[in-house]
């Protein structure tokens, strides 16, 4: 197929007129002499440009700070668990360790803990940057080497030290499970953008980031469970069931939330691409081109 200027064309020997439009074409020729026509629905289906993350990027007035009401309260968030986490870390004192089950009589184990601690710093630090679509849409290299600390400087020797702290810890099945698939989806996100397949990429770095911000449920819970009537924590077994249940509670509530971001995320791209699917492209047949 080429474009063709408002001139006689004479291919195998027939005269036609033909009308180029090399941006907003509507008659194009064929070889042979066939003069098409595009229709509106051809080039209004047309797949937009999509950034790093697989989102739309078409023309469109910029989306105002205030219309991503998660990035904020996110940071807010991680800050707040930070100043109140990280701090009880920085005396190399094992007496303020907020683990119930600190083997004392193991130094090794406190250094683990400590090691965890710092490195799980990092990765929220740099998962605040990862989260920023300013940043994504105006520094990209930025937004890939953040994303790099993220996973080799982060998530990678945060987990891998859990998995050494699991033994000793409460909760060790859901704790597993929880950095298994903490580790998986990271990695997944990872492969997926050195592949460029930047869709994909978007998917399962949401899953990290939820499964990253898991810890943070035990947290708020071991706050707001002691305001509870009749609820007592000193008691051993009351104790016990309450750290496996957080063990759990804490990457299947963040999922189920990221789930539900992505589906609706997902409906909205369709929406706004005319009916296409944001994860494999265009799914409507486009019109076939009409002859004149």
């Amino acid at each position: 197929m080429r474009c063709v200027t408002d001139h006689q064309v004479e291919p195998f020997g027939i005269h036609h007129h033909a009308t180029a439009m090399c941006q907003n074409r509507s008659r194009i020729q064929l070889r042979g002499g066939l003069t098409v026509t595009q229709t509106p629905e051809m080039t209004s289906r047309s797949p937009r440009p999509l950034d790093q993350s697989g989102t739309d990027t078409g023309p469109r007035v910029p989306v105002p700070w205030w219309r991503r009401p998660w990035v904020i309260p996110a940071w807010i968030g991680i800050g707040a668990f930070l100043i109140y986490a990280v701090p009880n870390y920085l005396t190399f004192d094992p007496n303020t360790a907020q683990i119930p089950f600190l083997r004392k009589d193991w130094p090794a184990h406190y250094v683990m803990v400590v090691g965890h601690v710092w490195f799980g710093t990092l990765t929220m630090l740099t998962m605040c940057i990862q989260i920023w679509p300013w940043v994504r849409r105006h520094y990209p290299a930025l937004h890939r080497w953040s994303g790099r600390v993220y996973v080799f400087g982060g998530v990678l020797p945060t987990s891998l030290l859990a998995f050494g702290i699991v033994p000793f810890a409460a909760g060790p099945p859901g704790n597993t499970i929880g950095g298994i698939l903490w580790l998986a989806a990271t990695f997944a996100g990872f492969r997926a953008a050195r592949q460029r397949r930047y869709r994909d990429h978007r998917r399962w770095m949401i899953y990290s980031f939820a499964l990253t911000l898991q810890i943070v449920w035990g947290r708020v819970l071991l706050l707001v469970l002691p305001l509870v009537p009749g609820y007592n924590f000193d008691d051993p077994h009351t104790q016990s069931i309450t750290l496996e249940a957080i063990s759990w509670l804490g990457f299947v509530i963040n999922l189920l939330v990221a789930q539900f971001y992505l589906e609706y995320t997902d409906r909205k791209s369709r929406r706004r691409r005319g009916g296409t699917d944001d994860r494999s492209g265009p799914t409507e047949e486009v019109p076939a081109p009409q002859a004149v």
